[in-house]
Order: structure tokens, then C-alpha cells, then sequence
């Protein structure tokens, strides 16, 4: 996902192809094949955007292709467009809709339920934290910094209320990251 956001290929994964740009093409195709005068070179302008979203299309299906392993490509090999193959790894990968919620009920609840054990350093529990909200967030769950901040503080065993307290005081929780808390 990151890769495809980095070469600005993210929307067509998602979306797919615009509906309404395809039928543009199609209607410039048509009269180009009947028009001897229109070359390729002087083509519509309701053409260019459909071309570029074609490119797009195929640019970021292909960096599917090269991003997944061996065992896994056939799966997506028969895809037509990147969404299809995106769609197809999703729901292989992270289950169908209704499976991703509850999952990510499911974390939800572990995160909520999350607590500091006797003997656990600060950097171990906050460690699990992120893990249980980077999980989160791969199923699209939504979820501040200051949310998480907020969590591994109240969270934390006594004996580390006089080091919350002091935080809470000194700090604006909005803008401080997990990594300066811990």
C-alpha cells in the first residue's frame, strides 16, 4: 500500500477505473475507426485521461505482481486490474468484510483490555501496544497517537503513577509521540 501511495498509484487500487471516463474511450475508439482524418497523435482530449488512468491501472498492477512471492502470485496472475488483484489478495489475506470487522473488534477489545504485567519494562509493554495497533490499523481501524499515549499511561502499574503524573503535567499528550514517551 505504501509503494502504491509513493508512486501515486493508490486511488486506481482502490477505486478502480472511473466509470465515468471509461465510456469517453469508448466513444472516441468508435469515431476514430470510422474518422480517416484523426490520427493517434490528435486524439480527443477525453482520451488522455483514460489513457492515464489505464497507465496507472497497469503500473500499479504490475507492482502487485512484482510485490508478492512466488506461491502467491498465481492468485492474481488472471487479474485483469489492479484493484481486482488488490481485491482478491484482501480478501484471501484479511477475510472478507464482515470477517476484517470482526477482527478488528476483536483487537479492539484486546487493546482496550491491555495492561502492564508486574516485571514488564515500559518498552515491553508499549512494544505490545503498538504491535496490537499496528494490527489495527492494517484492518483499517482508526486510532490517534494520543489515544495510544492515553492507553499505555493508564495502563501502566502504580508503580509508575508518580512518572504519569508528571507527564501529564508537563506534557501536551496531543503532541507527544509513543516513541518520546517511551
Amino acid at each position: 500500500k505504501t509503494i502504491l501511495r509513493a508512486y501515486d498509484l493508490w486511488e486506481v487500487v482502490e477505486n478502480g477505473i472511473p466509470k465515468a471516463v471509461a465510456p469517453l474511450k469508448e466513444k472516441t475508439e468508435a469515431a476514430e475507426s470510422t474518422t480517416t482524418t484523426t490520427t493517434k497523435s490528435e486524439s480527443s482530449p477525453t482520451t488522455v485521461p483514460m489513457r492515464e488512468w489505464q497507465k496507472k491501472d497497469a503500473d500499479a498492477l504490475a507492482k502487485i505482481h512484482l510485490a508478492v512471492s512466488d506461491s502467491i502470485f498465481p492468485r492474481i496472475m488472471n487479474s485483469t486490474s489492479a484493484k481486482e488483484a488488490w481485491d482478491t489478495l484482501q480478501d484471501e489475506f484479511k477475510g472478507t468484510v464482515k470477517i476484517r470487522a470482526i477482527k478488528l473488534q476483536t483487537l479492539r477489545r484486546d487493546f482496550e483490555n491491555l495492561r502492564m504485567t508486574e516485571g514488564e519494562t515500559i518498552k515491553d509493554f508499549s512494544s505490545r501496544a503498538i504491535e496490537v495497533v499496528n494490527q489495527m490499523k492494517s484492518y483499517d481501524g482508526n486510532i490517534t497517537n494520543q489515544r495510544v499515549i492515553e492507553k499505555i499511561l493508564i495502563s501502566l502499574t502504580e508503580k509508575f503513577d508518580y512518572v504519569v503524573n508528571i507527564i501529564e503535567e508537563t506534557r501536551n499528550l496531543s503532541e507527544l509521540s509513543v516513541t518520546e514517551l517511551v
